[in-house]
């Protein structure tokens, strides 16, 4: 026995029926303070380095009892010890005093700590979680759910736990189509994601529940479970549908728009084209001599039967943009006699403001390109740069090779544009201020023309002091 006690490595200390110590473990000195000096002493009478609460009251329970008593205890230092008490016997099976045990349980104590803390923090999270949650075990029955599951189903959580999934609630999650999921697909896979089912609830009536679940392989048990994550989308799916319905409404009224707008601008298109040939006739004297008054009476009806008959245009072109039928009838084209077109189509509005157009570009250059298309854009860029223009400002044209592309500028002493506007410039109907006018059609239209014929087109400005738009084309 002496021997025995001397080679374990754990405080033991034997007393007899008295409380006196009879013998003790090496350990037993330090961990309790007992040494061997101590035996044949009153255990009451030693300081031992643990406070062990009514020690000696517990050593007279378990002698007369028989029971042996079990106690966590801290030491000064905030280790934990399990601390034992069994009666002991002799060799004669009588009981003659009791057995003090110590076990260091530290490290055990702690990790059961960590372990609770992490699944405190967990179960804190799950439950923070706004849509229902089933943690399931390998045989799908309920380990926990959150408080928003039982909160939508009308449960009680101790009502829950280790209940088959589908014998839950009255038999509400007994569905086929969750039966397929878990038992077939599941087993099969690590997860599923955004499995819609459609089921009438006893709770909460008819829903769509959108199901997303994980496997989870815990290694120290070496066993699964299931997270289920269940979100209630029948409002959404009904916003979605009354948002799907008014969205083919807005776009059978969008199509109804631009039809009216075809025909509108078909109808106005067929009576300006003679107006505008009359008008070029008088001016030109082929109708005979005009007074200065007639004149200028001719030269009003066409610059406005040009302003009418670019809006048609525009109109026409940005519901073919919208619709995505907007075709360019591409061919070898001068782009110079374009430009030069252009100016002389512009030259009555710039002659309203006394505004002087300079022109500097060649005599040719030829350019693959719809030609109509980019006399729209040079017209709708010189009359912007008129419109924005003061009276007896200037406006210069100008053209230029650049390697493989023609590059084209049209460049005004207009009031400018501001860094923020000329971020959205190039938008439909953007327009900088509705002082000056216009539909705000015409640069979205350039931009789309231009980048439809593989260029690009770009401003720079500068408030007060006037803005040069430049695009290019590739050059045949």
């Amino acid at each position: 026995m002496i021997n025995l006690l001397i080679s374990v490595d754990i405080p033991i200390v034997i007393v007899r029926t008295d409380l006196i110590i009879r013998r003790a473990t090496p350990a037993a000195e330090k961990v309790l303070n007992v040494i061997p000096a101590d035996i044949g002493r009153s255990i009451n009478d030693i300081k031992l380095k643990i406070d062990i609460p009514d020690i000696e009251q517990m050593l007279r329970e378990v002698m007369d009892t028989l029971h042996a008593k079990e106690l966590e205890i801290p030491d000064k230092n905030g280790g934990w010890h399990l601390l034992q008490i069994r009666p002991y016997r002799t060799e004669e099976n009588k009981i003659d005093g009791a057995v003090i045990a110590l076990f260091d349980i530290d490290q055990i104590k702690r990790s059961l700590e960590q372990v609770k803390d992490a699944l405190d923090y967990a179960e804190g999270i799950i439950d923070t979680v706004r849509d229902p949650l089933v943690v399931l075990d390998a045989d799908l029955r309920i380990i926990s759910v959150n408080r928003s599951f039982c909160r939508t189903f009308e449960v009680k959580p101790e009502g829950t736990k280790g209940k088959f999934i589908y014998e839950l609630g009255n038999m509400q999650w007994d569905i086929p189509e969750l039966r397929k999921l878990l038992e077939e697909i599941l087993p099969e896979n690590t997860s599923f994601k955004d499995f819609e089912v459609e089921h009438d609830f006893p709770a909460i009536g008819k829903r769509i529940m959108l199901l997303n679940a994980r496997q989870i392989y815990r290694e120290p048990e070496k066993t699964k479970i299931i997270l289920l994550a269940i979100e209630d989308v029948t409002e959404r799916k009904k916003a979605e549908e009354t948002l799907n319905k008014a969205m083919k409404e807005l776009k059978e009224i969008d199509r109804m728009k631009d039809e009216f707008f075809t025909s509108v601008t078909h109808e106005l298109q067929n009576p300006l084209t003679p107006v505008k040939i009359q008008s070029q006739l008088f001016l030109d004297g082929s109708l005979g001599g005009l007074t200065k008054e007639q004149r200028d009476g001719a030269e009003i009806i066409l610059m406005n039967t040009n302003r009418l008959i670019k809006l048609t245009d525009d109109i026409m072109t940005i519901s073919k943009m919208r619709a995505g039928v907007l075709k360019y009838e591409v061919a070898g084209n001068n782009i110079c006699d374009i430009i030069e077109n252009s100016v002389d189509n512009m030259g009555l509005q710039a002659k309203e403001k006394q505004i002087a157009i300079i022109k500097k570009y060649p005599e040719s250059v030829l350019v693959e390109c719809d030609k109509d298309r980019i006399s729209q854009v040079m017209e709708n860029l010189i009359e912007n740069a008129i419109r924005f223009t003061q009276e007896k400002g200037k406006i210069t044209v100008g053209a230029k090779r650049a390697k493989n592309d023609i590059v084209v500028s049209v460049t005004d002493t207009g009031i400018g544009i501001s860094e923020e506007n000329r971020k959205k410039i190039f938008d439909t109907f953007f327009q900088v201020s509705s002082k000056y006018g216009g539909t705000g059609l015409g640069l979205s239209i350039c931009k789309n023309i231009i980048e439809g014929h593989h260029g690009k087109i770009w401003v720079e400005s500068e408030l007060g002091r006037g803005s040069k738009f430049t695009f290019t084309l590739p050059v045949k």
